[in-house]
């Protein structure tokens, strides 16, 4: 995970939040090992825990509109 943080701040971006959910691979899907031979029996598609916690990150950002 640091190496993701160092990247982007090399990469000029300084607004990111780097978090790391137990029990997701990288495709931000539920697994148990993250072996490349359990990719095809996850029924999930994304985790809902991870895409709450990326509308969360957005919705920070955002202004109201009146």
């Amino acid at each position: 995970m640091p190496e993701i943080k160092k990247a982007s701040i090399n990469g000029g971006n300084n607004d990111f939040k780097v978090v790391e959910i137990e029990g997701l691979n990288h495709l931000l899907r539920k697994c148990k090992t993250g072996a490349m031979g359990e990719y095809i029996t996850i029924q999930e598609t994304f985790s809902r825990k991870a895409l709450a916690k990326i509308g969360d990150w957005i919705l920070e950002r955002m202004t109201p509109v009146n």
